[in-house]
C-alpha cells in the first residue's frame, strides 16, 4: 500500500474517532455559582432541582437551583412536560438574554 493511501486511511479513521467522541463525551458539571458572563456559548452540564416552570408557545423556561445559585434553562419541545420539583441534569450553552445569563438546553435528563 502506498504512503498516500495509508495516510488517507489513518486520517479518515482519526476523523471518525473524533466525531464519535464529540457525540458521546459530556462536558464537566459546573456549579451555578461558577457560571459567569465571561463564558458565553460555552457548553456546560448542570444538575439541580427545577423550582419553577413556565410554558410559552414554542419554549419552556425552567428555573433551576443547585444550592449554589439559580439560572433559567430555555428548552424547546417540553410543552407538555412538568418538571417542577424534579431533579434534572441539563447540558446546554450559556447565553445572555436581556442582560441575564441563561442556559439554552440541548439535553435534559430527569435524575
Amino acid at each position: 500500500m502506498s504512503l498516500a493511501k495509508t495516510s488517507l486511511i489513518i486520517s479518515l479513521l482519526g476523523i471518525a474517532i473524533l466525531l464519535f467522541l464529540s457525540r458521546t463525551l459530556e462536558p464537566r458539571t459546573i456549579k451555578l455559582a461558577d457560571i459567569a458572563s465571561s463564558m458565553p456559548e460555552q457548553l456546560v452540564k448542570i444538575e439541580g432541582m427545577v423550582v419553577a416552570s413556565k410554558n410559552y408557545e414554542k419554549i419552556t423556561v425552567l428555573a433551576v437551583d443547585d444550592g449554589t445559585g439559580k439560572i433559567d434553562a430555555v428548552a424547546y419541545g417540553l410543552e407538555n412536560e412538568n418538571l417542577t420539583g424534579k431533579n434534572v441534569k441539563i447540558i446546554g450553552k450559556i447565553k445572555e438574554y436581556n442582560k441575564k445569563l441563561e442556559i439554552e438546553a440541548e439535553k435534559i435528563v430527569e435524575k
